[in-house]
């Protein structure tokens, strides 16, 4: 016991210190079962950093399958390795009991009127909210609401390749080249093949959800996807806009625009372009596809653009902010990954068989 209080006033000391410091929000993973625990925790955030809003998440399971799933995924979390699932199992089924004799549900009279919090009943089936206030605590709320455990494929893949991309130019509205309609004709195999053989074949056709942007390479390219899946053209999902230099290539950029080159290269995650967009820009543009993605239960497929793929793959990869400018999203290939409770399976591939043993994994440059 003596272990475990050192052990959260460092975490606690942590977290404040990251909240004064660059933080916005941060959170406090910990078995807190009783209304004086929760108490004794935010009396000493307050302590520690006078003013501090803290917001409760509560989750309640009361369904034997959905319980059953949570723990097998638990059962990969540091604390069972070496354990076989069914001794996960067990072993976790034991805690749940211990914590039932001596648990207080979060209400007003256990946690005091003040308190803010949010209870999510089997995964969100219910969701009940009290006393949350202003923009951040809201946005958490929403976040949360959107979460579901079920486990499925996401699938990234750019356009086929458009005569800008041909000819090494920045935005603009271009169709595919005739190599980029062939890419298009080989995801549809692919993804055919994904049926037959692959993730989608444990899914109704009726349960993927597919995404593109309104721009012609894009739509062109998720037209050839024959699923049976009605496609959504969203606007959110166009590339970052590029302002003055749509439609230059990029050596017209570094002779029209110097300063342009100049500054993107020295912060390309905040630079704008003028009269267009930062890379932060567009990270804040797709909140509502991730939204979206988190909140479907069937297969989500994603036909978009570098700037954007780039933003969609660091968060479910789990990469830091400032790294998303430079993380390599290649023309012509696929990044499917299927998110559980402690990582993402991520794999990333070809259509192209004569492709497949070049690919590799998307990387900080």
């Amino acid at each position: 016991m003596e272990a475990r209080a050192r052990c959260r006033k460092v975490a606690l000391e942590d977290m404040a210190n990251f909240l004064r410091t660059e933080g916005n929000v941060a959170i406090f993973d910990g078995t807190l079962t009783t209304g004086e625990k929760r108490r004794d925790l935010k009396e000493t955030l307050n302590q520690l950093l006078p003013g501090v809003y803290v917001l409760w998440l509560e989750s309640v399971c009361t369904d034997e399958a959905l319980i059953r799933m949570n723990i097998e995924a638990i059962s990969k979390a540091p604390d069972f390795v070496g354990k076989s699932c069914e001794e996960a199992y067990e072993n976790y089924s034991r805690r749940i009991s211990s914590y039932e004799a001596t648990y207080q549900t979060l209400s007003p009279k256990v946690d005091g009127v003040d308190a803010s919090f949010v209870r999510l009943i089997n995964f969100g089936h219910e969701v009940e909210v009290y006393n949350v206030n202003g923009y951040i605590q809201s946005k958490i709320v929403s976040y949360v609401m959107n979460l579901n455990p079920i486990r499925r494929p996401i699938y990234f893949s750019r356009h086929g390749q458009s005569e800008y991309n041909k000819e090494n130019r920045v935005g603009g509205d271009s169709d595919l080249t005739e190599s980029g309609v062939k890419y298009a004709e080989m995801l549809n195999l692919f993804f055919q093949q994904e049926v037959r053989s692959g993730e989608l074949k444990h899914f109704d056709k009726s349960s993927i959800r597919m995404f593109t942007s309104t721009l012609v390479r894009a739509v062109h390219t998720t037209s050839k996807i024959k699923l049976g899946v009605k496609p959504m053209s969203l606007k959110i999902l166009d590339e970052i806009n590029t302002g003055l230099c749509d439609g230059l290539t990029y050596d017209e950029i570094r002779e029209k625009y110097p300063l342009v080159d100049k500054e993107r290269k020295e912060d390309k995650l905040r630079y704008r372009y003028p009269r267009g967009e930062s890379y932060l820009d567009i990270i804040h543009r797709i909140e509502p596809v991730i939204f979206e993605i988190e909140r479907c239960r069937g297969p989500v497929i994603v036909i978009a653009h570098q700037g954007i793929l780039r933003c969609l793959y660091a968060y479910f990869a789990k990469f830091d902010i400032p790294e998303i400018p430079h993380i390599d999203i290649p023309l012509h290939n696929v990044y499917k990954m299927i998110p559980d409770a402690y990582d993402v399976c991520l794999l990333y591939t070809s259509p192209s068989p004569r492709d497949r043993q070049k690919s590799r994994m998307p990387s900080s440059a």
